[in-house]
């Protein structure tokens, strides 16, 4: 599976999600980033702690899915066609694990209480494993 990123312009938003079930993507997260420019641009003059500056950054939106290694090449294809994303990375990911809220709720690990929150429980396993497989102590 691959992971890709993409950087569009917030316009482009709507026609980016009508057609991302078209594309295969099920799922996809938006994340608000700014980008700045090296040519001279008008910008808004904003005040920060009683100082005037120029606020010269253009708002984007960085669209992160995941798509099968088969279907890389047509996906970028055809979002390059519709949505003119102005950056796309790929990443390979070589595993991946997301435990739901309700996974983490049926099987408590070993020491833990029911009454605590999935993701103390999920921390608490993490520590165990480090615990049972690093370093020796004496006790």
């Amino acid at each position: 599976m691959k992971r890709i990123e993409a950087t569009i312009t917030p316009s482009d938003l709507d026609t980016f999600k009508s057609v991302a079930g078209e594309l295969g993507i099920a799922e996809f997260d938006i994340i608000e980033v700014y980008r700045s420019s090296t040519t001279a641009t008008a910008g808004r003059h904003r005040l920060y702690r009683g100082r005037e500056f120029v606020a010269d950054l253009a708002p984007r939106l960085k669209l992160e899915f995941v798509v099968f290694d088969d279907d890389v090449q047509t996906t970028l294809h055809q979002l390059s066609e519709l949505v003119h994303p102005e950056s796309i990375a790929v990443f390979q990911l070589d595993q991946t694990h997301r435990l739901a809220a309700e996974q983490l709720a049926d099987t408590p690990p070993s020491g833990c209480t029911t009454n605590q929150q999935p993701a103390e429980m999920a921390m608490r396993e993490i520590i165990g494993m480090f615990a049972r497989n690093g370093s020796k102590r004496s006790r």
